[in-house]
Parts: C-alpha cells; structure tokens; sequence
C-alpha cells in the first residue's frame, strides 16, 4: 500500500530516490585481496622475503565489466606514508578497456618495483574501475591498508600438499571442492632447506605463533586441520631456521564442500501413536553420458551403463577409509573384454578402492591403492571362481584399515593385507581413477549399492546375500535402491523407528511442530540398534523442555556410549561418555541457567582426533573437555532414559523434540543453524482504523479483539491521532475501512483483548506507533512514577490482576520547573513474579521525537539470550546515561489480556496514558533488528506478510 507522506516540522518523510543510471563499483572486502607470498589481507604487517604478487576480486554492483588499480604506500623522505606506486601509472589514470574482466574476476597486478625499501611496513590496496566511475579503495572507510615488509633471504618457501584436501599453492587456480566439513584433513608441510627446524601455520589468516610444529632439516611434518565452514579455506605456512630467519608466507588454498546429512532423524511430528518414524539425509547419484535408470534389476529396477561415458557419482565422498568400510552390490556384466569397475572412491590420480572385474585374472576383484600417485600401485583380493557374464552376481568388499575382504555371492575370498590412502573424492560408480584418467567403464547392470562406514563380518555378508538385510550393528550408511525412473538416484542412510514404552504422549506441543512427552516415571522410546559408533567422531542433539529440577534425567542416550540430559546435583546440562573400560565417566557441564519449561536447544560433540567433547546450549559452545577414552556398545539409542545394564535410569519429565544424530563433529554454523529461534510467528495485529460494537479488531488469524472501555475511542485526524495508512478508504489488508487510531484520554480510556496472545515464557515482541501530544505536570503531591503513562502492557493473572508482565510506557524523570517541562524516557518493565515484592527488569531508552512527535516502540523478550529489548524508532540505545537493554531477565507467564493505555501493579490499575496509539503487532518470538526497522519504516505492510 501507499504511505500518506506530509513534510511537517516533526521531522517525518521519504525521499523519492532518484534513478541511477551507473552504480559505481563495489568497495573490494578484504577477504577478496591476497597477496603470494602471504595471506589474504592483514592489517599487521606480514613478514614475506620478497615482493608479493597481488590479487583481488572484484565486483560491479552492476554486473558489468571493470578493471582494476592497485597502489602501494610507503613512507617518503619525510616518514610520511604515502602512495608511492600505480599499477597504472598514476593515481589519475584508469586501466586500460583490454584488461577489463567480468565481475566478480580475480585481477592480479603487474610485478611491484623494486624500489619498495626492504624491511620496511608497505601497505597496498585497490579499487575497480568501470569505465564511467570509480569505486571506493579497499582502504576506504573503516577498512585498511593490506601490510606487508618483505626482505630478501631466509629459508626456501616451504611446500605444502594434501590427499585429503587437495589443492594449490597457485592463488590463481580453481582447487575442486572436496567433502571434508566436520572432518579433519592431513596436510603435509615440507621445505628444501635443511636449516628448517619448525613450521609456523593457521586457517584462513596469516601464520603465526599460536600453531607450531618442530621438524628437523626441514623434513616433511602432518599438520592435522578441522575445517570450520564449507566454502573456500586457505592454509598459511611460513618455515623458520635456527636462527629465527623465516620464509615467505606461503599459501595453500582448498575448498570444502558441505558436511555430510545427518545420520539418522526423528521429528517426533506424529500426532499419536507408538512408534516415532526416523529419517536421514540424501546422498544424490548425478547420472553421466549413457548411464540411465528404468531397465530390469535384481529387485526392481537398476542402473545401466553402456557406453565409455556412462558413470553415476556422488557429491562428495562418501567412504572413510581411516574408519573401514564395506561396499555392497547386485550386478549384471553384459561385456568382460576388459577390466570394469562397479564402484570406486576417487582420489587426485587413483582410485583408494575399486570393486569390479579384473580382465587379467578373469575374476571378481576388491583393489586398494597405497599411494595417490602416477606410481601407485593396487593391492587385490581376488574371487576363487571365473566372473561369469549375463548373471546377477551379489558383489560385497569390505576394508578395516588392515586388510581387505572380497565376497561373492556371500563367500569369502582370501583376504588381503593392505593400507590404502584415504580417497577424498566423490564415489564413482561405473569408473575408476587411474594415474589421472577416467578408466574402466562398467557395461551393464547395477543393482541395491549399499554402503557401511564398518567393516561387516562374513555373517553379516552371509545374511545380506540371503535375505537382503544386515540387522545388527550400526545400519548401513547409504542405500541406493536405484529403482528411480531418471536420476539423480537418491540415497539414505538406513533408518530406523522409535518404539515408546510406558508414560509418553506422542503429538504434543512441540519446539517445531509436535514432540513427545514423557511421564519422568517408566516412559521411553527405543531403536532396535545403535546409531552412532561412539568410538568415532559423533554429533547427538534435540530440543528438550524440563519439567522438573530435583533429579537427573536424560533426554537422549545410546546404552553404553553417550548421554545428554540434565544434572541436578550442579543444576546444569550434561553430555556425558563411558570410559573404554566401563567403570566412569566424562563429562562436560554446561554453564548456563538451566529454565525449566522453556525450549532448549542441547547437542553433545566428540571429536576423537583432539579426544575431547563439547556441548552445545542453544547453539553456544561451552568449554570442552578431555575424553582420552570412549566406550561403545551396540545398544539402541533411547528417547527419554538411559540404560545401564539393562537397568532404566535418569526417565525424562518433560518434551523431546526433533533428535538428530551425526557421525561426523558439527562446525559451529551448522551448530547455530540447528539450533537457530524458530520464526516468530504473529500473535495479533490491530491496526486501530475502528472499533464496531465497541470492540476494535484483530486483523491476525487469533480474531483477538480488544474491548475499548472508558475514555477511550477512534480518532479519524490524520497526525495528531493517526499515522500508518494512506487515506484511501480501505486498510492494510485492502478492505474497505476508513484510517484511524486509538485516542485515549488519560484517565480512565484503555482498550483490552478477552485473553493473552502470547506465552510470555517464551520469546515474543509487541510494537506499536505512539503520539505523545503532551506531557502533563506531575505536581508536588504525586509521587513521580505516579505520573507515568502506560502506552503496552500485558495482565498477569486475569482473575485475580495484580501486576503486568510488561509494562511500555513513558516514565517521567523530572517535574520541571518554570523555565523547562516536565523531562522523561520510554522504559519498559518487566517483574519476575505476579505477587509482591517482584524484583522488576527495566530498559529505558530517551530518544524520542518530543512531543507531538510519532515514534514507533517495540518491546522484544529474547527467552533464548534472557534478554528484554526496547528500540525507539527502530534503534536500541546504549549510553552512559540510559541503555535500551536488560539481561538476565525471567518474565511470569501471563494468562491476562493485552492492555492499550493502562497496566496492573501491585493489585492496581493506572498509568493510563493520554494521547495516540496506531498500528500494534505481537509477535510470538523474537522479531531480529531488520524486522523491527521495517515495521518502524511506515509502510503499511499486510497482515499476512509482515515486515
């Protein structure tokens, strides 16, 4: 809709934009400029020992072509620092049309001069140019100079690799994604001088003391890195020699895809029943060339390949060979001419594993590689009998980090002693990676690939070849039925339902949808088989909502491998792991209060390489602690218990909702995503235009009206008593209605809904706009808060009133005196309890337009943070005199309605407010600072959408 806008000395206004016809370039970020030798850009000086080659991307805001002028500073005769060098020549001239790229492209600038003095502090920066303006230097602003000094000498560069990551010390190469978020990557860091007696690295910044590794005459040393987001990463390494001398900084750039799904999921959604269904993840096949879904399989149907280019792949690996696996598959060979391969994990030049026929030998083959090299070679098990063509053949291999095993048909084959390298690229299926090509294309068929991340035993084969099914032990990894019609062929790792047993209620109100709840008697829910090998890297998590705080009790478990629950005896949570041995524990508390009734987010990390566990409060890390040695059985994960020798303990009173587990370690984004404020949710809207019958709607699904009362009414005078809406007859939500907005007398007028819109336990937000006409005199007789004016507030109890839950309101501070008015802030109020002696929460904020004056106030509670918030016009305040926040703040619940122009304290109702109200929403949840600008922007947003 419009926005009736008038230019009035209160200050209120739009200005139209004036249409732009050329968008200068962007300001380059910081992250976008590195320089090699070096690191993306450091406003400390990087120690190099020679002039850097720079780089930078830049960007067009409108997505046209530009180029680039990088200048360096240095200090003058004077010590001045000034820049002393254009890669254009001058400081006026731009580049050159011929060297203009796309947006977005990286530029590097022509060699420095050598006339930059040695061992001084030089600072760099560029700016694009698009042929018509120029964008702002990467200094500009806020921003600095890149420092560098560089001096001739030290140690040759060091040299820096990785199969697990593999990438490029060339700044300008494209390195491929590799699958790795939430895996550590061995990268192997070398040097050419024999004088190197350590190695100074760090992630995604410049290398530095806090991470050192010693060597010796510069021998090759593993630098062991967990990677904290998907997305481009660099590795900086600098060598340094006895003598303190260093290399250059070097820097070895890799990217990371996104982490593997989740291993296995319950939304707990059903809205009654026994039985919780799990899912998981997707793990998507691509079909290359000829590959095609549809023909004929072992059970449905299958994939075929018939042609050199025919291939499947996934996105990322999927096998972990430091862990073992097993790989499993039904296939049909319509040609044995040749070698072919059903399955395969990448690496940069071989293939770590590959299942398949061996043209050579005539038979079924499990081939590992040790090196990832042009010079690598294979070791294989091989099957006793002859591959036989134009038959169904159950192929099965399976690798424990030691030794391989083939099976065919559910027999084994001699195993083989091995150590393969760790592959890190995507699973191929139909080809294998040979000294750097694609080689051995399947023809035929391919039928139910399965995937364990565990070595099965020949039992477990056995049953699998028999009845299609492994039914102990962790479940498999991936499945692909590939019984798809076209790709991509998607797969999930083996699910597996929950079971509730004794006092539990399915279909409950939950965090996100439904939850079950659980009785904290004998009520329980249970997986047949475990979820997560506790020995490896695992990430458990639910929401949870405690009802009781004088016992211990555990939301989720797994028997003898992890629990993540609530100790009382220290009033936390806790994330707690067996000893290898059984006979303790360890366990990480957290440090936060722990609020019974209110929806937290808790999930419990292991990170077996650093040996240590985390737990995660509502996305927030606590301090991690040791856990040399972790236990694992192979018991189900519970829902609601743990289980100790059988024995039920800890039973959870409460609600659990959407469990997740992980075998990999979570990054903190993922962490944050998981455990990220539900979005608010609208609670009420009343736009104030009119009142029928005395009652002034709810424009909001929850058609709660507020009844006006006393001198209280519609006020149809656009400024003085409305703001929001354009005059046109018809409202925000395009029905016929005439702009109004709630007019209050200050004495007795106040308007109120029947019931509370929203769970004032949980996170929520009122915001409205208000006119304060005038402020009136507080006279000597009055107490000062006696003349306070309540704009917002929400009854407690609605029997038996006695305080508010919040009170909005314009709090006097001063009576004035004959040469200034009476003085004041906007404050809101918020006591712990609706009885007396309430210890009352206050933030205040003294902005304001003065009198006459519309200003928009929200009231935001953050249940998560435990924080109250109060913006004026869209801001929050934080001065030495008045700051617009409160922490640690635990609001009642209030069951009383929202109250326009008066509130209840200590079993009274007053402060009623004289002057204007338009335009109110409620929101269940936390509306973020964006959202609460938009609403005080003066559009008039509808109902439906919001800001």
């Amino acid at each position: 809709m419009a926005v009736a806008v008038l230019s009035l000395d209160a200050g209120i206004g739009i200005t139209p934009a004036s249409a732009a016809v050329n968008m200068p370039p962007a300001q380059p970020s910081a992250a976008d400029l590195t320089m090699s030798p070096g690191s993306v850009c450091q406003t400390e000086p990087v120690l190099i020992n020679r002039l850097p080659q720079l780089t930078a991307k830049l960007t067009d805001l409108d997505g046209g072509r530009l180029g680039a002028q990088f200048a360096v500073s240095w200090p003058d005769a004077s010590g001045k620092v000034v820049r002393q060098w254009w890669s254009t020549g001058d400081e006026n001239t731009p580049p050159p049309s011929g060297s203009f790229k796309s947006s977005g492209s990286p530029f590097t600038a022509p060699p420095l001069p050598e006339s930059i003095p040695q061992e001084t502090v030089a600072g760099w920066e560029v700016r694009a140019w698009d042929g018509l303006a120029w964008g702002p230097w990467s200094s500009a602003g806020d921003a600095t100079r890149c420092r560098f000094a560089y001096e001739k000498g030290g140690p040759e560069d060091p040299v820096v690799t990785s199969a697990d990551y593999p990438g490029s010390m060339d700044p300008t190469a494209a390195p491929p994604p590799t699958v790795g978020l939430g895996r550590y990557g061995t990268f192997t860091v070398s040097s050419s001088s024999t004088d190197v007696v350590r190695y100074l690295w760090d992630l995604d910044t410049s290398a530095s003391a806090n991470h050192v590794i010693a060597t010796k005459a510069g021998a090759p040393r593993d630098i062991q890195v967990l990677p904290t987001s998907d997305g481009p990463h660099s590795l900086a390494v600098r060598a340094v020699d006895a003598y303190g001398n260093s290399s250059r900084e070097v820097t070895y750039r890799f990217n990371v895809l996104p982490g593997q799904p989740d291993r296995a999921a319950w939304s707990l959604d059903e809205g009654s029943g026994a039985v919780a269904a799990g899912s998981s993840g997707s793990y998507p096949l691509d079909l290359g060339g000829h590959a095609a879904l549809g023909a004929d399989g072992h059970s449905g149907t299958a994939l075929t390949m018939t042609d050199e280019d025919s291939y499947a792949e996934s996105r990322g690996a999927v096998l972990d060979f430091a862990r073992g696996f097993t790989v499993s598959a039904w296939v049909k060979a319509d040609d044995l001419s040749r070698s072919r391969t059903v399955l395969s994990q990448a690496g940069t030049y071989n293939s770590g594993v590959a299942l398949g026929y061996d043209a050579e030998s005539g038979k079924w083959a499990l081939r590992l590689s040790t090196a990832d090299d042009p010079s690598g070679t294979a070791v294989a098990a091989t099957s006793g009998a002859p591959a036989v063509p134009g038959r169904w053949t159950h192929l099965v291999g399976t690798y424990n980090g030691k030794s391989a095993t083939l099976y065919v048909d559910g027999v084994a084959a001699p195993s083989v002693s091995v150590t393969a390298f760790g592959a890190r690229g995507n699973l191929e299926i139909g080809r294998l990676r040979d000294r750097g090509a694609w080689a051995e294309p399947w023809a035929g068929e391919i039928d139910d690939l399965r995937v364990w991340d565990r070595a099965v035993s020949a039992s477990q084969v056995a049953r699998l070849h028999a009845t299609g099914d492994v039914t102990t032990g962790v479940p498999a990894k991936v499945v692909w039925p590939l019984d798809e019609a076209a790709g991509p062929a998607d797969g999930h790792p083996e699910t597996q339902d929950v079971t509730f047993h004794g006092g539990v209620q399915s279909g409950q109100p939950g965090y996100t949808g439904k939850a079950a709840a659980f009785d904290g008697s004998d009520g329980y829910g249970d997986t047949p088989r475990a979820v997560a090998d506790s020995r490896r890297d695992f990430s458990a998590g639910a929401w949870v909502q405690l009802a009781d705080t004088t016992a211990d009790h555990t939301a989720v478990s797994q028997s003898g491998s992890f629990a993540l629950g609530f100790d009382h005896e220290r009033q936390a949570w806790v994330f707690r792991l067996p000893t290898s041995d059984g006979t303790g524990e360890q366990s990480v508390y957290s440090a936060a209060q722990v609020d019974p009734g209110e929806w937290t987010h808790l999930l419990g990390v292991y990170d077996r390489t650093a040996k240590r566990i985390t737990l995660y409060v509502n996305g927030q890390a606590g301090p991690s602690e040791a856990a040399p040695s972790v236990g694992n059985a192979d018991g189900g994960l519970q829902l609601g218990r743990s289980l100790e020798a059988d024995d039920g303990q800890d039973y959870w009173k409460g609600s659990v909702d959407d469990v997740r587990v992980f075998d990999r370690i979570l990054a903190q984004t993922e962490v944050s995503k998981l455990a990220a404020p539900k979005p608010p949710a609208l609670a009420g809207r009343w736009m104030l235009n009119s009142a029928p019958d005395g009652v002034t709607p709810d424009a909001s699904p929850a058609k709660l009206g507020a009844t006006l009362s006393g001198g209280a009414g519609i006020g149809t005078s656009f400024w003085t008593e409305w703001l929001v809406g354009d005059g046109d007859g018809t409202n925000a939500d395009g029905q016929e209605e005439s702009d109004g907005g709630l007019v209050l007398d200050g004495v007795d007028g106040y308007a109120a809904t029947a019931t509370s819109p929203l769970d004032t336990t949980q996170s929520f937000t009122v915001a409205g706009w208000v006119n304060l006409p005038a402020i009136p005199d507080c006279p000597a007789e009055k107490d000062l808060a006696d003349c306070d004016m309540t704009v917002l507030s929400l009854l407690g109890d609605a029997d038996h009133p006695y305080n508010s839950v919040f009170t909005l309101r314009w709090h006097v501070t001063a009576r004035g005196d004959a040469e200034s008015g009476p003085g004041g802030v906007w404050q809101v109020e918020m006591p712990d309890r609706d009885a007396p002696g309430a210890v009352r929460a206050v933030a205040e904020h003294s902005y304001g337009g003065g009198l006459g004056t519309w200003n928009h106030l929200a009231v935001v509670y953050d249940a998560a943070r435990d924080q109250l918030r109060l913006y004026v016009d869209g801001q929050l305040q934080n001065s030495q005199s008045v700051v617009s926040t409160a922490d640690g703040v635990k609001p009642f619940a209030g069951t009383g309605g929202l109250q326009f122009g008066r509130n209840w304290s200590e079993g009274v109702a007053g402060g009623y407010f004289a002057g204007s109200i338009d335009d109110v929403w409620a929101y269940q949840g936390a509306l973020d600072d964006v959202k609460i600008r938009g609403l005080a922007s003066l559009v008039e947003f509808p109902t439906s959408t919001g800001p």
